[in-house]
């Protein structure tokens, strides 16, 4: 469910990680930015990797709807980053749950002694975060976002409403010729009554 001020969610994970690597290359300029394998591998604790102009960056796509974000999640995927000896800078999460203060203060200080330990670092990136980057780069919101002002699956949306709308008026009009008697157009979906199909091969 998308809170106040935040757009509703992408309507799957493999979704939700698409959009984020679209995101996150505009967001820092990184023609390279990449995902990791595919759904299914071991992706060593990061679906993507990419560059912010400073330092490598891993992201970890979250796309939760009744699951919690926790720190264990966090601590889960910075363990298997570790393990495989990951060359990161940082560990980003993207996740489509919203902000905790409790989460943040915990990922921050796991981020902190991490720091003094010469390791990679951490941060979360909540719902409303990404939908900050979304607003400046509404091209993703388009592609990705459901009901999205001017994007594909609202346009989809509409133009079916249009085509329905149009059937109806044709319906309406043929209903409405000269000795009709109403059943002209056939309601249950085959579009002409039977009548009118008998006409059309009699002309023949």
């Amino acid at each position: 469910m998308a809170g106040n001020n935040t757009f509703a969610t992408p309507e799957s994970s493999d979704d939700f990680e698409a959009m984020c690597h679209q995101l996150y290359s505009l967001v820092w300029n990184d023609p390279g930015c990449m995902r990791v394998g595919r759904s299914g591998q071991s992706q060593f604790g990061v679906d993507i990797l990419a560059f912010d102009g400073t330092r490598n960056v891993g992201i970890q796509c979250k796309h939760y709807t009744k699951t919690k974000f926790t720190i264990a999640t966090v601590q889960g995927d910075v363990q298997k980053a570790d393990d495989a000896n990951l060359q990161i800078g940082h560990l980003l999460f993207a996740t489509t749950t919203a902000s905790e203060a409790e989460i943040v203060r915990q990922v921050h200080e796991l981020s902190t002694s991490r720091r003094a330990s010469g390791k990679f670092t951490v941060s979360v990136a909540f719902w409303g975060d990404i939908c900050g980057h979304i607003r400046v780069h509404p091209t993703v919101g388009k592609s990705f976002i459901p009901n999205y002002p001017g994007g594909t699956i609202l346009k989809i949306s509409e133009e079916s409403s249009e085509i329905l709308s149009l059937v109806r008026d044709v319906s309406l009009k043929l209903n409405n010729l000269p000795g009709a008697s109403g059943t002209e157009v056939d309601r249950s979906g085959s579009g002409f009554s039977d009548s009118r199909i008998s006409g059309c091969l009699a002309s023949q």
